[in-house]
């Protein structure tokens, strides 16, 4: 159904939407990648990596400042909500808070009577704790297989995790046990692990902008334009589109749009950075795993297809948009989006789109937060989820804020990558994660 771009009493619907998550939507059915599947194939990076997810900087501040902080995350007036398990901390809380979010520009300032407020509340766990057990069960749960999505849910401070069975989710409950992790500091949902979005604007159009229908021709996947950069000479989808992800020297897989019979070919891999292994990362659950922090790669347009400045910072802006986690937008084009700002990282409950070639332009909450989720044995750590319909096709789709429906303007965050039944909405690669493993990757105008 159509729906108005007003955000007007979205957060009152959060818990509402929050509330109807567990188990998820019915989604589109899975596919075969068509790449290797034996863990041996998987290339792996060699160099050893620093420990930590970058995802939740501000929050690993925060906690060496806040014996009891809890988390954070904001609500659709923008407020600021802190928990803490000692509320005699509120002070040093909010102060604490200034300084973390100090230089980040007037939108990101809290400021109470004088702009959005910082509101306290009561918590059980702290961050830390959460922390701690959320990469034990991590580790410990994708070891025995029992386990493809954990997050540390900053909204209902506790731990949030996917299992594929009812048994597969006992057995992770007497992991948890195990590892001393409380009952009520885990949720775990029954549900299919999240899903390629590989598989079906479809058109052809010029210039080339993010959003459109683009068909990896020796791979045969579909996948969505995700951005593009480097003054309109490259553009960014996903990794998982490509004939073999993360073999960066490969440069086999070329795209054509809106496909390989009717279409052009627009241009060809440049850079899919290797996956890596908990030998050089703890961050990954086990020596045979396969990790990276971002679903990302670039490729260099042909010259006759790059877009140039027409197509940088551009967005294809269909009709309208839909929200609702299994609601489908219109893919018939209207005008452009344009990209003014770029942002590193989502906050939990704050509002975000996508335009995919599948499903239009969909939008939703954030629900959750630096997920490791897995797909296909690979595993994907600090990924975000938004309570937004996306469909097969929908892979590499921007995801960005719509900050000014007068001018069209928006922000970008990231590329979609998939859909999670436990999280109930699409996943997607959180744009500093891209720029971490692509290097700094220019997307506005």
């Amino acid at each position: 159904m159509a729906i108005s771009r007003s955000r007007a009493g979205l957060f009152a619907m959060l818990c509402g939407i929050a509330g109807c998550i567990d188990g998820g939507p019915a989604g589109p059915s899975s596919t075969s990648d068509n790449v290797p599947s034996a863990q041996t194939e998987i290339p792996v990076q060699t160099e050893i990596l620093l420990k930590g997810l970058p995802g939740e900087k501000k929050f690993n501040a925060l906690a060496q400042q806040i014996s009891g902080f809890g988390g954070y995350y904001t609500d659709g007036n923008a407020n600021l909500h802190v928990v803490l398990t000692d509320l005699s901390q509120t002070d040093l809380a909010k102060n604490a808070v200034q300084q973390v979010f100090a230089g980040l520009g007037p939108s990101a300032h809290f400021r109470g009577a004088g702009g959005r407020a910082i509101i306290i509340h009561q918590g059980v766990f702290t961050f830390r704790q959460l922390d701690a057990w959320r990469d034990a069960l991590f580790r410990s749960g994708a070891a025995a297989g029992v386990l493809h999505a954990i997050d540390l849910d900053e909204g209902q401070n506790r731990i949030v995790a996917g299992a594929p069975s009812a048994a597969a989710a006992t057995r992770l409950r007497g992991i948890a046990e195990q590892l001393q992790l409380p009952a009520m500091a885990l949720e775990i949902r029954v549900a299919p692990p999240e899903r390629d979005l590989t598989d079906s604007l479809r058109g052809y159009v010029s210039p080339h902008a993010a959003g459109l229908k683009i068909v990896s021709y020796n791979a045969n996947k579909e996948c969505s334009l995700g951005f593009n950069t480097l003054s309109g000479r490259f553009f960014v989808t996903n990794s998982h589109c490509t004939r073999y992800r993360g073999q960066e020297y490969s440069n086999q897989t070329i795209f054509y749009q809106p496909d390989a019979a009717l279409g052009t070919v627009i241009g060809q891999e440049s850079d899919d950075p290797s996956y890596f292994s908990a030998e050089v990362n703890e961050e990954c659950p086990t020596p045979l795993s396969a990790c990276r922090y971002s679903d990302a790669a670039l490729f260099v347009y042909s010259s006759f297809s790059a877009p140039g400045s027409a197509g940088q910072g551009r967005i294809w802006r269909p009709l309208y948009a839909v929200s609702g986690p299994t609601g489908d937008g219109p893919t018939e084009i209207s005008g452009t989006l344009t990209i003014t700002a770029e942002v590193d990282r989502a906050t939990q409950f704050q509002t975000l789109d996508k335009v995919g070639a599948s499903t239009g332009w969909t939008y939703g909450p954030v629900v959750s937060t630096c997920v490791n989720s897995s797909a296909n044995s690979y595993w994907y750590l600090c990924q975000d989820v938004v309570s937004a319909g996306a469909g097969a096709g929908d892979s590499g789709s921007p995801v960005f804020q719509y900050t000014s429906p007068i001018f069209d303007e928006v922000s970008l965050y990231g590329v979609l990558r998939g859909y999670s039944s436990t999280f109930g909405g699409f996943v997607f690669s959180q744009l500093g994660s891209i720029h971490q493993e692509l290097g700094y990757l220019p997307a506005t105008s």
